[in-house]
């Protein structure tokens, strides 16, 4: 039999069991009258347990203060931190964003009296650099971009779209009858940057710059100089054009090394709770990637549920910050001036850039987009495609109607 566990009582209920004997942990929540179930990315089930119960007691508290009086923003934001939250994929981004707002507006404000005052003193107070990500007052201002602000902003529209939505179990009643502030603006942003993309020139660079590149690590209580990760990471992103954090989040549970059709090299199984779209997907490995992967297994001598990048102090997987701090040094020690908006991203964009010929929606599969708008974004425009285009036309002719009609 599967292990299953349940805390709390009948309209706060929060399950968490297995789907198969030994495999990964679910939640099970009831969300204004349906259930949502998503996982917990780990098997401890001391762990689970002690998040059930936890989950269970914050929609308990939250539900306590409907049933006594209307519901204000530190009851909504509540509920939406323990339903919402957990299932998302930038949890610390939603949860400072929940901070700020009650900072900013107080825990006890009726979300029904959030006026166009208060909406327009936010933007500009934000903007000008008054307040801080923490909806505090800055000591010194820094202005912040308008799509900032404006992420914000919708932030909070989407909280309160939710509690429109949430029905109370036991009463019917919902949280909000509407959102009081759907009608208000967001701050236009600023015209877009420019996305950069990662030349071949570039990634070469870089590449031999990442053989140099060595860190410390923790060993038996003492620091040891080891190479890096750099040279993996990197072929890892161009070759796969995945994100660093999905990249990151790979134990060589999820790698195939045996050859089949489509897979001439092996493949990499991406687990659902590491991608943005929350879709397990598989994709076939190049001769560089099962190159670079085998001698990383060889020197770390790990299998199965082990990270294939470990952290260098704690348990678990390199955060996606150190990463970028390396990625930083491995450019300045290619003697490279580092790109405004660059980082992992510039990978990922050469790796669909590199592939507009190929469909979009094969693109999405193989790269984990969710929609054509969003690898549009991504696929940048380069001389070669901007000359083919001038180029390459194919002139129109008149149409002979009668031969057009025989055809047909």
């Amino acid at each position: 039999m599967t292990w299953t566990y349940s805390a709390g009582d009948y309209g706060t209920t929060v399950t968490v069991y297995e789907r198969e004997p030994g495999g990964p942990i679910y939640v099970r929540i009831r969300d204004g009258g349906r259930y949502k179930r998503f996982s917990l990315g780990h098997r401890n089930k001391q762990t689970a347990q002690s998040y059930a119960d936890r989950q269970s007691a914050a929609i308990r508290d939250g539900l306590a203060s409907i049933y006594s009086s209307s519901a204000d923003l530190g009851t909504i934001c509540d509920l939406y931190r323990a339903l919402q939250i957990p299932r998302m994929t930038s949890k610390k981004a939603q949860r400072r964003r929940l901070d700020m707002w009650l900072t900013v507006l107080g825990s006890k404000k009726d979300p029904r009296r959030i006026s166009s005052t208060d909406w327009e003193s936010f933007e500009r107070r934000r903007k000008s650099g008054a307040i801080d990500s923490s909806g505090q007052s800055a000591a010194e201002k820094r202005p912040v971009s308008a799509s900032t602000v404006a992420m914000d902003m919708s932030f909070l529209k989407q909280v309160l779209n939710w509690a429109a939505r949430f029905t109370v179990d036991q009463t019917g009643e919902k949280l909000l009858v509407v959102n009081p502030i759907q009608t208000y603006k967001l701050p236009r942003p600023n015209r877009r940057p420019r996305q950069q993309y990662m030349t071949r020139e570039r990634f070469d660079q870089m590449m031999e710059a990442a053989r140099r590149h060595t860190f410390l690590r923790y060993r038996d209580g003492r620091q040891v100089t080891e190479p890096s990760f750099m040279p993996v990471l990197l072929i890892l992103a161009m070759d796969t054009g995945r994100r660093i954090s999905s990249i990151l989040s790979l134990k060589w549970a999820d790698i195939s090394w045996e050859k089949a059709d489509f897979e001439p090299f092996g493949a990499i199984t991406w687990v659902a709770s590491a991608n943005k779209t929350r879709l397990e997907t598989r994709s076939p490995m190049t001769p560089a990637v099962r190159e670079a992967l085998q001698a990383l297994r060889d020197r770390a001598s790990a299998i199965g549920g082990v990270h294939c990048f470990p952290a260098m102090k704690s348990a678990g997987r390199a955060k996606d910050t150190v990463a970028l701090r390396w990625f930083r040094e491995v450019e300045v020690l290619a003697g490279l001036t580092p790109l405004e908006h660059g980082g992992w991203h510039m990978l990922r964009r050469t790796w669909a850039t590199e592939r507009k010929h190929i469909p979009v929606k094969d693109i999405m599969a193989a790269g984990d987009w969710q929609s054509h708008r969003s690898v549009l974004r991504y696929i940048q425009t380069t001389p070669e495609s901007a000359a083919e285009a001038t180029f390459d036309a194919r002139p129109l002719r008149e149409r002979d109607t009668e031969s057009y009609t025989l055809l047909r």
